[in-house]
């Protein structure tokens, strides 16, 4: 029978109702294995099993209804990039929690933890080593992703492939060197709520990435096998816009819990280091003293202005990268001819 219409009419499916059912069986065995029950553990796997195998079907029907059956109109799409947009709006709010309980505990410190940031004892993670060269690895992943999407806009597959093809190592690589640096972090998470609230942000930022790898890779799959072309390819935009998210995140946890957290311990350790030895040396000169103290607060005063705005300005620089690069992605979505997004690869390259 002919659809008189431009909606798509889902048909009835087990899947959701047996991805439900796994995902319960995964949390009731966690929930058992977190309480010291001995079949927990394997009964969390069994679900789990059971959970990839329903997304993996779940998914290949979707597949066939958009690819091969012709279900996913420009109507259906619209549709699916609304729904798109709200999921990622509901994964900024759940990153949202984990930085209002980083900036709750930053910037009230606690006597049970010293009154200072990061607490006592807790050696911070150096942030111009793994973490901004993590910074820069996926930085580049969201430029090439972004270069893949132009090039299967204008009909090129195989640079396309190949440009997808990096976006996926460099993700790659990022995961191997988080996970490096968390072998040799020196505090874990256990250590107070400053290692809880690290490992948290950043190992489901972590979990997102693995996540979005995913997505990515399935994208080239299907690349591959000529799934996209240069008007239908709404898969991989998903993919894209995904990627641009984990992105910004990554942004805010290296501003704000590596940088700034770093930084704020720095200041916090000198200034008390001074405030000991000015008051030795007060005891000789109480005028001297208060003039010393007076022209150090305002010197690191000024000295932390500096600091946190050359620090915004560089956050600022690179979350306008990444948002300018999620902007691309939806004017090429609307770009037939490609002309925009041949002078902005450019700039790319450039940069």
């Amino acid at each position: 029978m002919t659809q008189k219409h431009p909606f798509h009419l889902v048909d009835p499916s087990p899947w959701p109702l047996f991805s439900s059912t796994s995902a319960l069986i995964v949390t009731s065995g966690a929930v058992g294995y977190f309480h010291g029950f001995s079949s927990g553990g394997l009964l969390s796997l069994f679900g789990f099993c059971f959970l990839l195998l329903s997304i993996f079907v779940w998914w290949r029907d979707i597949v066939r209804e958009g690819t091969f059956e012709g279900q996913h109109t420009s109507i259906v799409q619209l549709g699916l990039r609304f729904g798109i947009i709200l999921f990622i709006i509901s994964e900024v709010i759940f990153f949202f929690a984990f930085f209002w309980a980083f900036f709750w505990a930053a910037l009230s410190p606690t006597p049970s933890i010293g009154s200072v940031w990061p607490p006592v004892a807790v050696e911070v993670i150096e942030v111009w080593e793994i973490p901004f060269l993590n910074t820069v690895l996926l930085l580049s992943s969201g430029v090439t992703v972004t270069w893949c999407h132009h090039r299967i806009i204008i009909g090129n597959r195989y640079q396309a492939l190949v440009r997808l093809f990096i976006t996926v190592i460099l993700a790659l690589v990022f995961t191997l060197l988080q996970c490096f640096e968390y072998f040799r972090a020196p505090f874990n998470i256990s250590d107070r709520i400053y290692g809880s609230v690290f490992y948290i942000a950043t190992g489901f930022h972590g979990f997102h990435v693995l996540i979005g790898r995913i997505f990515l890779i399935v994208c080239w799959i299907r690349l591959f096998v000529y799934h996209f072309t240069r008007q239908h390819h709404f898969g991989f935009e998903a993919a894209a816009w995904y990627w641009h998210f984990v992105d910004v995140v990554w942004l805010f946890l290296f501003v704000s819990v590596y940088w700034w957290g770093g930084l704020f311990s720095f200041f916090i350790y000198l200034w008390n280091f001074c405030t000991q030895l000015f008051m030795l040396v007060g005891h000789l000169n109480n005028l001297k003293y208060f003039l010393l103290c007076f022209l150090e607060i305002q010197y690191l005063t000024f000295l932390s202005q500096i600091e946190v705005c050359l620090g915004w300005l560089f956050f600022f620089v690179l979350s306008s990268f990444c948002w300018l690069c999620s902007l691309l992605e939806m004017v090429w979505s609307y770009q037939a001819g490609g002309r925009l997004g041949w002078n902005c690869s450019i700039c790319f390259v450039l940069v």
